[in-house]
């Protein structure tokens, strides 16, 4: 009679060991797919994150390309400008320098047209006077 009490009891002990091996095995599970759920989570977060700053580096290189180009543009245009200021100045230089070269002409030729009316005026008195005489 003892012997069927302690199976019985041996037997309800087992079980219940059995139970707590299962409840454990279940939960140790559970605790497992949540680490994992976890870990994928913060892999997703980490590529997530990962991908932001791809992002953000691609825009801000795209945005510095789109400087360095408004930069070259407006120093190109800079350059044209100058380039045009200069020839212009050039041109102004050199069509004072025809004007003054054409003044020259004109006083050196009005002093030669006045020198000869000088001389037929002062040729002209003096043949004149001989006549006279």
């Amino acid at each position: 009679a003892r012997n069927s009490t302690d199976d019985v009891t041996m037997s309800s002990t087992t079980s219940w060991w059995a139970e707590e091996v299962a409840l454990e095995r279940v939960s140790l599970a559970h605790d497992e797919r949540e680490r994992l759920a976890r870990r994928r989570a913060a892999r997703l977060a980490c590529s997530e994150e990962q991908e932001r700053r791809v992002r953000q580096y691609e825009i801000a290189r795209a945005m510095d390309m789109v400087e360095r180009m408004e930069e070259r543009e407006t120093a190109t245009r800079m350059e044209e400008c100058e380039r045009r200021r200069r020839m212009k100045e050039v041109e102004e230089d050199e069509r004072a320098a025809l004007l003054e070269q054409h003044a020259q002409r004109s006083s050196a030729l009005h002093s030669i047209v006045q020198e000869r009316d000088r001389i037929l005026n002062s040729n002209g008195t003096a043949g004149g006077a001989a006549l006279r005489v």
